[in-house]
């Protein structure tokens, strides 16, 4: 789950049954860093279109599990917990009309058939 591939009806069962929905890719494997909305909106809080992406999951109700290759990146994913984000913002990441899996193992369930 990522902004590219948003998961509204999972997110809904997770809310609906109580159950924590975890992000797996939450920056979809760097492509959060290529998007205009999400970098806009990075640009206008000072941050990364990572901390953008993790502070989007987390006001949606998502844990997220990002990769992080070294200490700079571990601290920039964690500076994304000061990061709050206005309505409009979440709404123009909602509006993202991309539908990307990123990570398509054989027990996902696109394999489901």
């Amino acid at each position: 789950m990522h902004p590219f591939l948003q998961q509204a009806e999972l997110r809904d069962h997770a809310s609906e049954h109580d159950y924590e929905l975890v992000a797996y890719s939450p920056l979809a494997r760097g492509g959060v860093f290529d998007d205009d909305v999400l970098s806009a909106i990075a640009d206008d809080h000072g941050v990364s279109e990572a901390q953008v992406s993790l502070a989007w999951l987390r006001e949606s109700g998502v844990t997220a599990i990002p990769k992080a290759t070294g200490e700079a990146h571990i601290r920039d994913n964690l500076a994304s917990l000061d990061l709050e984000l206005s309505d409009d913002e979440v709404a123009r990441i909602d509006a993202i009309e991309h539908t990307e899996r990123r990570v398509d193992p054989g027990f996902g369930p696109d394999s489901w058939a």
